[in-house]
């Protein structure tokens, strides 16, 4: 997660909070105006194609066999073809029934 770039009025240290996701700035130094979060969101969807070409060459040409595996998850999780999420139910007779969700976290890269 980036951090943002934008610097204290007081102190004039940099920010240490992250930025929004597409952004360069957190919240409190202008993140959370719609027009910056519109901008945010372009920035990220014109990143879609580029990523989806990237990854198909990967699956294609990559010269170990990981890294072309790793390229097919990737490309079948975003097309919808993701493993199913694992509910456990657990509980008895004497006690409330607890619902424990539980997901693989995302793959690091």
């Amino acid at each position: 997660m980036p951090i943002c770039t934008a610097h204290s009025k007081r102190s004039g240290e940099p920010c240490q909070r992250a930025a929004i996701v597409g952004g360069s700035v957190c919240a409190s130094h202008g993140a959370a105006a719609p027009q910056v979060r519109q901008k945010a969101l372009e920035r990220l969807a014109a990143l879609v194609d580029p990523a989806i070409t990237r990854l198909a060459q990967l699956l294609q040409d990559a010269d170990q066999d990981s890294v072309s595996l790793r390229a097919a998850v990737d490309l079948l999780d975003r097309a919808g073809f993701k493993p199913g999420d694992k509910l456990q139910l657990s509980g008895d007779a004497e006690q409330p029934l607890e619902i424990i969700i539980s997901r693989e976290p995302p793959p690091t890269s």
